[in-house]
Parts: structure tokens; sequence; C-alpha cells
């Protein structure tokens, strides 16, 4: 089709899409206007600075971490207060696990199934052969016998 119409000729335009949306896409929400400031607006006063060794805020690392405390504060405690009442909470929800899982345990041990019953036998009397032996067996005991 291109030979027919020349070298510098267009491609053909896409079609439009079908079907045309149900609605214009929606415009983006007006930005607020702030008042302006008054003209003669004072700057706050400056803090009066601190001595160097004294901080009244920490931030960052600083603020979990024990190196601003200064030496000999009851804050030393804190990590082992906290440590002591976690163990004390993972013991105490350990123990009452540990009873429920024992109560489940004696519980299911305590069902008559075959995964809990086991004989072996081993029979050194080379005239009976493990056919016949299962047969005496299951006449001995009816019902009991699994091989």
């Amino acid at each position: 089709p291109f030979e027919e119409e020349g070298v510098n000729a267009a491609p053909p335009s896409p079609p439009p899409s079908w079907p045309p949306p149900p609605y214009p896409p929606p415009s983006p929400p007006p930005c607020p206007v702030l008042p302006p400031l008054p003209p003669n607006w004072p700057p706050p006063p400056p803090q009066p600075p601190s001595p160097p060794h004294v901080r009244s805020s920490w931030g960052g690392l600083e603020s979990i971490s024990l190196t601003h405390v200064p030496p000999g504060s009851l804050r030393y405690l804190a990590p082992v207060l906290g440590m002591v009442l976690f163990s004390a909470l993972f013991v105490g929800l350990l123990e009452r696990e540990w009873a429920s899982y024992v109560k489940m345990r004696h519980m299911w041990l305590a069902q008559r199934s075959p995964h809990n019953l086991c004989v072996l036998l081993q029979v050194h009397d080379r005239l009976i052969d493990a056919a016949a032996l299962e047969l005496r067996l299951r006449r001995l005991l009816p019902g009991e016998v699994e091989a």
C-alpha cells in the first residue's frame, strides 16, 4: 500500500478506541491557599546553650542504647528487670503448655491401637514357616494379629 502512495506517505492512523470512556478522567484536587504571614513576624528567641556534658534530648540510636545513661544510674537495671520479666513470662507459658501436652500425650498413649502395641517374635525352630506361625497366632488371638 505504501508503494502506490509514494515513499513519503504517512502510515494509516490507528482506529479510535472502542468503547469510548464513560466519563472524563478526574482532575487533581486544588491546592489549599495559606494566608500570608504578618509582615512583622518575630522569630522565636534562641535557646540558651547547655553545658557540653548535659543533654536534654537524644535521637536515633542514642535513645535506645545505654551510652547516654550516666554512670551509677538506676536505669542500668531496666534491661535486667525486663529480661527477668520476659523469662518469667516464658517459663509460665511453657509450664502451662507442658501440662496440656502431657495430658494429650497420655491420652494418645492410652489408646488401644497397633502403634502402641508391638510384639516381635523370633522363631528359632526351622520346622515352622512364617505363614504357619501367623495362622496359629490368628487362632490364638483373633482380631489382634497384624502381619
